[in-house]
């Protein structure tokens, strides 16, 4: 949601007196509300001195649905992976995220009709119909993803209820969808340095050898396949130019 609002924070509209100088220059509100709440308090008689009634112009927008997006899904299983400067044989991973589309509905509220034109003039040029910001999804991960906004639909309508003399409205309805994702938890996984393998004889069903598996790595950086010329294992990193150690623990049985 902050996402989508914060696309709409900065629109400013002014107003001209008659010989065209700028008599006033304001920036346009935006909230998280649904239309009719947002309605209701701009309705409101500000001279009655209550605490909710709004000015005009301003914006709303809402979340108005989620919906399940299996063309955009990815593989479950797969992971993204990053390394963390500070635990380097201890990377960050997350699996592949669950597309959803999310619908967004944006409304523009005004007094008067030149004032909500110049904030949808602001807008509607950068929807063709899609607009693809790049936004920082998981600042842990350091994942930056461009996220497809497109604008679905505009309507327009001028309200007038109750009596002739009550507040009139002008009201701008644009429908968007966002195409955006939902990633589970971030985990942190150890690189694995040590496989230690059976192999068995199918006949008798007795272990027949064992394999044991490490990275070597000697004190001058130099890759060996021996374990009594290696350095301590847990201190290679997978950077490092490693050979493999191969040991066969257990004899026929």
């Amino acid at each position: 949601m902050l996402t989508f609002c914060t696309l709409f924070n900065d629109l400013r509209i002014n107003r001209k007196d008659e010989d065209g100088s700028v008599v006033s220059d304001f920036k346009v509100p935006i909230t998280y509300s649904a239309k009719e709440i947002t309605l209701q308090r701009a309705r409101q008689d500000p001279d009655l001195n209550r605490p909710f009634a709004l000015s005009l112009p301003r914006m709303s927008a809402e979340l108005a649905n989620m919906t399940y997006a299996p063309d955009r899904k990815l593989g479950t299983f797969k992971k993204i992976v990053i390394k963390d400067v500070n635990k380097p044989n201890s990377p960050k991973y997350i699996y592949n995220p669950v597309p959803y589309d999310l619908d967004f509905n944006l409304y523009i509220l005004a007094k008067f009709e030149e004032d909500a034109n110049k904030i949808i003039e602001q807008i509607l040029p950068f929807f063709t119909p899609d607009f693809v910001p790049t936004i920082e999804l998981l600042p842990e991960m350091g994942l930056i993803v461009d996220v497809p906004i497109v604008l679905k639909s505009v309507n327009h309508e001028d309200r007038f209820e109750g009596p002739f003399e009550s507040k009139r409205i002008v009201l701008w309805t644009l429908s968007f969808s966002l195409k955006g994702f939902f990633y589970g938890p971030v985990r942190t996984s150890a690189i694995i340095k040590f496989i230690e393998a059976d192999l068995i004889d199918l006949d008798t069903l007795g272990r027949f050898e064992q394999v044991h598996l490490q990275p070597g790595l000697t004190a001058n950086g130099e890759p060996t396949t021996s374990a009594n010329d290696s350095i301590d294992p847990l201190l290679i990193n997978k950077e490092d130019d490693w050979g493999v150690v191969t040991e066969i623990r257990y004899g026929p049985s």
